[in-house]
């Protein structure tokens, strides 16, 4: 499995992986570190067959806390002097690496312990499910600096919420903690903080227990046949359907119900 780095920190048990964010003392702010280590670590965790799924933290009081601000603005060496050019070419990086964990083929939960802020939020609202705990904020504040979120927050949170509350959250910078989070389709469910990662496993352990190819299909049905028209989505959704039905997971699946037992799943 691919090795944990100094911001990064991976722990693997029974094919799931956690990734713990560790960058504390900033309350994990994403920075061009963290970034390259994250896009590099998505495309390993995708490759490696022996990983099942993924869960996504943060050490400390923090899931991330946002953009390191101060670092992606200042001039680097190497890069557009330009400020405006300079940060739309990270934002190329920070896109191509949040779409990479957003079509991982494995199931990804997001696990928000604290500060779920600006591009914190927006990497959460990459994964397939969030769980949040009681000490969790939420929230797109970037109007309070008179920017706008970026890393496809304008467009993820519409898609999650709805675009009437989404824009509620953007225009007025406002926080929303763990348990409105739930209540408004932000997060899954909240849990007491002590919960969280176990409530993680537990979720995880459940969608494992399914066909892998079904989880696989279903997710990329809903990823892709967002932004189809509803035709096509539901023409894509048929050709998925017929691959899942003629593998050896369905057959095996009809199998197990017939014989009441648990069906054994290869993912093929």
């Amino acid at each position: 499995m691919v090795a944990s780095t100094k911001v990064l920190q991976l722990s693997e048990k029974n094919g799931v992986v956690t990734l713990t964010i560790t960058r504390p003392e900033q309350l994990n702010a994403l920075n061009y570190e963290i970034m390259g280590d994250l896009e590099q670590m998505a495309l390993a965790l995708e490759n490696d067959q022996s990983v099942k799924g993924l869960i996504i933290t943060g050490a400390g009081r923090s899931f991330v806390s946002g953009a390191d601000i101060g670092e992606i603005y200042a001039d680097r060496e190497n890069t557009n002097r330009n400020v405006t050019v300079r940060f739309q070419d990270y934002l190329t990086k920070v896109h191509r690496t949040y779409n990479t964990i957003a079509n991982m083929t494995k199931p990804v939960i997001a696990a928000v312990n604290g500060f779920a802020l600006g591009g914190g939020c927006e990497l959460a609202l990459c994964c397939d499910i969030i769980i949040a705990s009681k000490k969790a904020k939420f929230g797109l504040p970037e109007a309070k600096l008179g920017i706008i979120p970026t890393y496809m927050g304008t467009q993820r949170l519409p898609r999650a919420i709805g675009t009437l509350k989404a824009k509620e959250l953007m225009f007025t910078s406002n926080f929303v903690d763990g348990e409105e989070a739930a209540s408004i389709g932000l997060a899954n469910l909240c849990v007491e903080p002590e919960e969280l990662l176990p409530k993680a496993e537990e979720m995880m352990d459940t969608i494992l227990s399914r066909g892998p190819l079904s989880i696989r299909y279903m997710k990329q049905a809903v990823n892709r046949g967002f932004d189809m028209p509803f035709a096509d989505a539901c023409e894509y959704e048929r050709a998925l359907g017929g691959l899942c039905l003629a593998s050896d997971d369905c057959a095996e699946g009809v199998a197990a119900f017939v014989e009441k037992r648990d069906p054994v799943f290869k993912n093929k």
